[in-house]
């Protein structure tokens, strides 16, 4: 029968946990994190923790947070938090309250910082664990550690499958309640790992859901990023929403839906093409989130929305959302939401995608104008960016070029120096793409050396670079063009089987500060693939994509050569900015 504490014990915990933590702040946070830290092989620090509620938990993890956060912006919301990188209040050790006899400590701190190297199968580690727990070699507390340990050394999604395998093979294993810390911890490891193709993922909710434990909002949460990495709605539904048939396990586990749960299942809606389901929530015949309710959509709930508007095309719903029609307020007028200038830049995409130019630019330059000098809210890079795309898709090349340029022929400014915005290179670029888009290249031909000056662009390479795409069903009589006019190198970045996509190894006379470190855009590099298969070198086993630019390249290459041609890539081993062929794919 469970210990029942009075409040003056439990707060006498709490204030034992606070005291003891902030000896060392930031060692405190990777506590909470469940990262390593050096308060891992207290032993005395983990009991208590396990005794406190879940409310004093989250009190620590808001205070070590907040605290070592300071110096960010302090208009996070509790629900950011869920929609941005996961974070965990909670600690890594998988174990319920029990009595634990005094130990060196030293162990257990070596077991987390150094995750296991044998060559053993996760699989085959994982039932060693079990088994030495079964027969008692092994507290229960002493195997969450080295679980925890286990899990964290996983590089690979398979091997994380592999733990999770052997766990729910186990009938004792399966019949114990766990600390949803275990839980969590396998969530975010799922999360973390790079490079998994959506179908890697399959019956991997299904697995860790079977897991006895006392399950949280927080885990929902969880939850919901890796069926968005799963691409399975079914999934989600059957967490949040259920059906006429069943309640959705969330109703089984008793946890109420809060905000921020909402606001990922729309996320996850989005990613899956299920914006009826994301809309539903909000303007259905029982909203769950209204004016009138205890919960109240909030400003990522629109962005989010607007998101699933941009994957879905549903203009009509999002300038309902946004700007309402005529007479009628805007669904955020009424639910007392002022929109941002986030809110604007994704309405502007939304518009891009469904020729809705009209609408974007009025945004702007219309009679009543919502982003301007004089007003709260002024347009930024990404307004611009995003103007030039709708510029781009409707063929408007005179609002793209007073955009950018202003009218050379008079004194008139740009309307980005009007605003205070200096173009940069994505900028131009994106105007270039303008130009080819609406035929006007050759009457914006005149401002590409002027161009070339403002942003450093000191070569025609990265213009190259920007252009090549557009031409793709010429792109490899482009290239061999480029090599005899001397734009391209001969190679073309391929040396013995691997492709070199630096700017540098690519174009011949390529300069600047950061020559060695810019890469070619991925439309550039998708396209260099297929034309170094096609042409060259069939047997390509490596691509250096580097890793500035959060990875966009390494990522979307690695997305590319799976979805296109079967070809398992991963990170190399030793050197981040490389991906090379897995050793279990074949190449033909």
């Amino acid at each position: 029968m469970a210990t029942v504490r009075t409040p003056a014990e439990q707060q006498s915990i709490y204030r034992f946990m606070l005291k003891s933590l902030q000896e060392y702040p930031s060692e405190a946070v990777f506590y909470l994190n469940s990262e390593v830290s050096r308060f891992d092989g207290d032993e005395n620090l983990q009991q208590c923790y396990q005794l406190l509620s879940k409310t004093d938990r989250q009190k620590l993890y808001d205070f070590f947070n907040n605290k070592s956060s300071s110096t960010c912006s302090n208009s996070h919301t509790r629900e950011t938090h869920y929609c941005k990188k996961p974070s965990n209040a909670y600690r890594r050790f998988p174990t319920e309250p029990r009595s634990i006899t005094p130990k060196s400590s030293t162990r257990y701190t070596k077991q987390i910082r150094q995750p296991p190297s044998s060559p053993d199968s996760f699989f085959t580690q994982t039932s060693a664990l079990i088994h030495s727990w079964k027969l008692e070699q092994k507290t229960k507390n002493q195997l969450g550690i080295e679980l925890n340990a286990l899990i964290g050394g996983c590089t690979k999604l398979s091997q994380l499958i592999e733990i999770i395998h052997s766990l729910k093979n186990d009938k004792q294993v399966m019949e114990t309640s766990w600390d949803i810390i275990l839980i969590h911890k396998l969530l975010h490891k799922a999360d973390d790992l790079p490079n998994s193709h959506s179908s890697n993922f399959d019956g991997v909710f299904s697995d860790i859901t079977r897991f006895k434990s006392s399950y949280e909002a927080k885990t929902c949460i969880l939850l919901l990023k890796l069926i968005k990495l799963n691409l399975n709605f079914s999934d989600a539904k059957r967490l949040v929403l259920g059906n006429a048939a069943e309640v959705s396990l969330m109703q089984q586990w008793g946890i109420k839906p809060n905000v921020a749960i909402y606001n990922v299942f729309i996320t996850v809606c989005a990613k899956t093409g299920q914006f009826d389901s994301a809309w539903q929530l909000v303007c259905g015949d029982m909203p769950v989130m209204a004016s009138h309710l205890s919960l109240k959509a909030n400003k990522i709930t629109c962005t989010n929305l607007l998101t699933a508007c941009a994957e879905t095309g549903r203009y009509a719903e999002a300038k309902s959302l946004v700007l309402g029609d005529g007479d009628t307020a805007s669904l955020m007028q009424q639910w007392v939401i002022k929109p941002n200038v986030a809110i604007y830049n994704a309405f502007i995409t939304i518009c891009a995608k469904t020729g809705q130019f009209d609408s974007a630019w009025q945004l702007m330059c219309g009679d009543k104008p919502v982003m301007a000098p004089h007003l709260p809210l002024k347009a930024d890079l990404i307004t611009c960016l995003n103007l030039l795309t709708a510029c781009a898709e409707a063929g408007r090349y005179a609002e793209a070029k007073s955009l950018v340029l202003g009218d050379g022929d008079t004194t008139t400014a740009s309307l980005m120096q009007q605003w205070g915005i200096k173009p940069d290179v994505v900028i131009y670029s994106a105007f270039i793409k303008v130009c080819i888009k609406a035929k006007e290249f050759d009457t914006g031909i005149w401002c590409l050396e002027n161009i070339l000056n403002k942003c450093h662009m000191n070569t025609l390479s990265q213009i190259h670079a920007q252009l090549a795409p557009l031409e793709k069903d010429n792109f490899a009589s482009m290239i061999d063009k480029g090599i005899a006019q001397g734009i391209y190198k001969k190679n073309v970045g391929l040396i013995n089987h691997c492709i070199d996509l630096h700017m540098d190894k690519i174009f011949e006379g390529h300069s600047g500060n950061d020559t060695h470190i810019r890469g070619v855009p991925l439309a550039f590099a998708k396209l260099l693939f297929c034309y170094h298969k096609q042409n060259n070198e069939p047997k390509i086993t490596s691509v250096i994509t580097g890793y500035h630019g959060n990875n966009t390249l390494k990522n979307g290459m690695i997305s590319f050569l799976k979805d296109e041609f079967g070809l398992e890539f991963i990170e190399d081993e030793f050197n981040s900015g490389m991906i090379v062929l897995s050793e279990s794919t074949h190449i033909t």
